[in-house]
């Protein structure tokens, strides 16, 4: 009886801590996943190291505890993670050694558990940013290439087009693998609207051609369960298995001997470089840089991401298997080969073919793309040894097929519900975060919250609804959960509703005199264009909408209305839509608050005979954050809000790094001198630079002639200003001068030339 308790006490000890390793998981995954956002989140000092010893003090204790299991497969997961330590040491990137501690947490850990938090994670996040950009709390970057058939591309909150487009495919294949329930027929529809989503706004091809290559492997997967049911094939389906085993070396084979042997004088060469977007180039260029190694060499490597501003020295390798063999190493390549094969190997031997197949449609998207070691996309790289066998197995194929049919138009239905609804919640969301000021990066915790609550309560009434109806859940009556769920997830959402509304009526005074104006010219440009313009409101169309104004709601507006024609858009004036002014838009100011653009000549005429001065560029002030300032100097605030200079030491000199975009440029700097010993000459410089202090754009010295009998100076610069990144805007001060740096404010007056 004793022994019997033992067993328990220790089964459930081991319970306990691969729960604590999916906390740890979580934790890091969330990190990882914001990383890859354009939200602004304040993590606490030291969460990466924190993480990081939190899992290794896991992984310690589970196998402090761990009865069985000590075979091989453990000793050559403890050498894998020996071989990423002996690269983390070489380079000094830390992420190498996150790797092989959540690798080893995962030993013996049912896969899919992993994989659930993974999907929980990820599609918390990039529905917050998807939702986020839609509504103006984020910028969606929107790169345009006019050399190709799509002509832009949207990032949808997320740090790059493609990066986005990444996450839906992981996300999908991952929820493909874990829940097989869910009909082949549903899968089949929703890839197959992604992959029109994918391509056509965000341009990115790889993943396209990958999510079309799923969709075979889709009915690859029909024609498997097919023949073993009728016991058909055995050995095509066994060789078939062995080739997936093969798919990633093969890539990675391929991809380094295209390196190595590209020679940019050979037609051919050139002709498949031009086909991989440059990446073979890219590739040789790195490795004739740095070379080959055993434990790699560490290089910033430059992309397009964050920004759309033209990136000095892009050497971005794009190709995970070139970017691994010469940043990190040849051991670690070797090993990551090897890490994929033995997954693979596991994954058919278990019979778990719908990670095998993903396993294989992964190597080939990391031909292209960079992501094989970056766990906020390729979280199968964790998984060697975790537990693959033993999995329930609940194959869609086995319902009938009324069933089946059944389940995908409820939920078909549901989307279709959601896509009508989404208009009307992104109009909501405009306006709100408007209102709220939602937008400032030391708010968007409180957008972030939001969402996810929201998400959660959506989530949990769409399960329970749709088991319900389709009958997967097989139960006599409705439970009290599925009733509480059912009634108070609906009841949640209309106190949503109405708190919306009440916050909306609230600040309707502030917004008045704009709303007035703006439909004012909305009238105007009806009145004398009718019907043929497009004009879209992208800021606060609740309230244009309760005004009585008939606008179109647009939820893609911004820079991607550059591919229009006749575009009229009514938006924050906190927003520089550059893009749209290198394009032929007029900008002009309705408020404080709100600005119109239009590339529509008969439309701008209208808008200046109704007084709104429109203009061949973008011109409206803004001021720089002096509590951000304070901080990166490490400089005490003073009770106007300002910052305190105090000689050389304690200077304004990082920050704040802003990216401008290229135009005739105003800084003002207002100023207030509260000491100095110096005499006549110069006590203090300011100066214009960019990236991050590199590259000297203006400099202008003080003295006490530029400071007035009370001691206060308007110091201003102007500058012809290209796309830049790190733009700083500083302030040096000699000896023991003292100034304060009342507010720095900074706009566009003109264009270049």
């Amino acid at each position: 009886m004793a022994e019997v308790k033992r067993i328990v006490d220790l089964k459930n000890k081991g319970m306990l801590f691969d729960n604590l390793y999916l906390a740890v998981l979580a934790l890091y995954l969330l990190k990882a996943f914001f990383d890859t956002a354009l939200f602004s989140v304040p993590w606490p000092m030291y969460y990466d190291e924190l993480v990081r010893l939190t899992a290794l003090a896991v992984v310690l204790l589970r196998e402090g505890y761990r009865t069985e299991g000590r075979g091989i497969l453990w000793f050559f997961c403890i050498a894998v993670g020996g071989i990423f330590a002996l690269s983390w040491i070489h380079t000094g990137y830390a992420f190498l050694l996150d790797i092989p501690l959540l690798m080893l947490g995962a030993f013996d850990i049912p896969y899919k558990k992993i994989l659930k938090v993974y999907i929980g994670c990820g599609l918390l996040v990039l529905v917050a940013a998807v939702i986020g950009s839609c509504t103006g709390c984020i910028e969606d970057l929107v790169y345009f290439d006019f050399d190709d058939k799509i002509q832009f591309k949207h990032s949808f909150g997320i740090v790059y087009s493609t990066d986005f487009s990444a996450h839906v495919v992981y996300l999908l294949f991952t929820v493909w693998v874990v829940y097989d329930r869910l009909p082949l027929s549903l899968y089949t529809i929703v890839t197959a609207a992604l992959t029109g989503i994918v391509y056509f706004y965000s341009g990115a091809k790889c993943s396209t051609i990958v999510l079309l290559l799923f969709l075979l492997g889709l009915l690859y997967e029909k024609l498997l369960h097919f023949f073993e049911k009728h016991n058909r094939y055995s050995k095509i389906t066994g060789f078939l298995d062995f080739l997936s085993l093969a798919v990633l070396p093969c890539c990675a084979a391929v991809m380094v001997s295209l390196m190595f042997r590209f020679d940019p004088e050979n037609v051919v060469m050139q002709k498949v470089n031009t086909l991989l977007s440059g990446r073979l180039r890219l590739a040789r260029s790195a490795l004739e840089e740095y070379g080959l190694s055993m434990w790699g060499t560490a290089f910033d490597m430059i992309g397009g991401g964050g920004n759309t501003v033209s990136h000095r020295g892009y050497n971005f390798v794009d190709s995970s298997y070139c970017m691994v063999l010469i940043r990190y190493g040849l051991m670690v390549f070797l090993v990551m080969c090897a890490l994929y094969v033995m997954c693979a190997w596991r994954a058919g031997k278990s019979k778990q073919r719908r990670l095998l197949i993903v396993l294989s449609l992964i190597a080939v998207h990391n031909a292209i793309e960079h992501h094989i070691l970056e766990l906020a996309y390729d979280i199968f790289l964790i998984l060697p040894f975790a537990r693959l066998h033993g999995e329930e197995q609940l194959e869609s194929q086995e319902h009938s097929l009324v069933s089946a049919l059944r389940q995908t138009a409820v939920w078909a239905g549901g989307a279709a519900l959601g896509a009508v609804a989404v208009f009307w919640a992104a109009a909501y969301g405009k306006t709100l975060v408007t209102l709220l000021r939602l937008y400032e990066p030391g708010r968007h915790r409180y957008f972030i919250v939001a969402v996810f609550g929201l998400a959660i309560i959506v989530f949990l009434f769409a399960k329970e609804a749709a088991g319900i109806i389709t009958g997967t859940i097989k139960r006599a009556g409705v439970r009290k959960k599925d009733f509480i769920v059912l009634l108070g997830a609906p009841l949640l959402l209309l106190a949503v509703w109405g708190t919306s509304n009440r916050i909306i009526h609230i600040k309707m005074p502030m917004y008045e005199e704009s709303i007035r104006k703006g439909t004012e010219a909305i009238s105007a440009l009806k009145a004398d264009m009718g019907d043929s313009g497009k004009i879209y409101v992208d800021d606060l169309p609740v309230m244009y909408r309760k005004n009585g104004t008939d606008i179109s709601w647009n939820i893609l507006a911004e820079e991607g209305s550059v591919a229009e024609e006749n575009v009229v858009l009514l938006t924050a004036k906190n927003k520089e839509l550059r893009r749209l002014m290198e394009n032929g838009f007029w900008f002009g100011e309705l408020s404080e608050q709100e600005g119109i653009y239009t590339n529509d000549k008969e439309a701008a005429q209208i808008l200046e005979n109704s007084g709104i001065r429109m203009n061949e560029f973008y011109s409206v002030e803004k001021d720089v954050d002096m509590a951000l300032m304070a901080d990166a100097n490490g400089l005490a605030r003073t009770d106007a809000g300002g910052v305190l200079v105090e000689g050389e030491n304690r200077s304004l000199i990082h920050g704040p790094w802003l990216t401008l975009y290229r135009g005739r440029y105003r800084v003002e700097y207002r100023l207030k001198l509260k000491g100095t010993s110096l005499g006549d000459g110069s006590f203090a410089t300011v100066r214009l630079s960019s990236d991050s202090g590199r590259v000297i754009i203006q400099v202008k010295d003080l003295s006490k002639t530029d400071f007035d009998e009370n001691g206060e100076c308007v110091c201003v610069m102007e500058a012809d200003i290209w796309d830049v990144e790190g733009a700083e805007f500083l302030l040096f001060a000699h000896g023991d001068t003292a100034i304060e740096v009342e507010s720095i404010k900074y706009e566009k007056v003109g264009k270049i030339g």
